[in-house]
């Protein structure tokens, strides 16, 4: 199917008389896909996604938008181990490094870091301190709260 949008005030080289049937109907289909999906919608994921043109926009943004809330929003649970929440963590930077949303390595041992629970923060500032986060890989921080034994 041809690429359909709706022509705006600025735009005005197709109107509806001259489309041809299977624009028309691809602009019918379109106009119902996002309405549907605006209607599943809370206020909040609609003010990210109103502005796309075409309901396979909208369809492609939203993975994006849960990808970095569960990045944002990463924190270690109750009783898990090292092992774990790096391999959680890691799943995570997969899934937005395929949507071709990447952070530096920095960012990565900065959110292990400030995930880790209170319990944890004599830990955390001697490695800050001994350490060049900066330098530091995601394999050494993880070697290293094997090897010191973090509970």
């Amino acid at each position: 199917m041809a690429n359909i949008s709706q022509p705006t005030k600025k735009d005005q080289r197709f109107q509806d008389s001259s489309w041809n049937v299977e624009q028309k109907t691809g602009y019918l289909l379109n106009s119902k896909a996002r309405n549907f999906l605006m209607y599943g919608l809370t206020k909040l994921e609609y003010e990210k996604v109103h502005s796309c043109k075409s309901s396979k926009e909208m369809w492609d943004t939203f993975p994006l938008a849960y990808g970095v809330h569960k990045y944002e929003l990463f924190k270690m649970e109750y009783n898990e181990t090292i092992d774990l929440i790096f391999g959680r963590f890691q799943t995570i930077i997969n899934n937005l490094r395929s949507l071709s949303k990447t952070y530096d390595n920095y960012d990565h041992i900065i959110k292990i870091l400030r995930s880790l629970p209170r319990r944890w923060r004599p830990q955390v500032t001697t490695l800050r301190r001994s350490k060049d986060l900066k330098k530091l890989l995601m394999e050494e921080l993880l070697v290293h709260t094997k090897f010191t034994k973090w509970r």
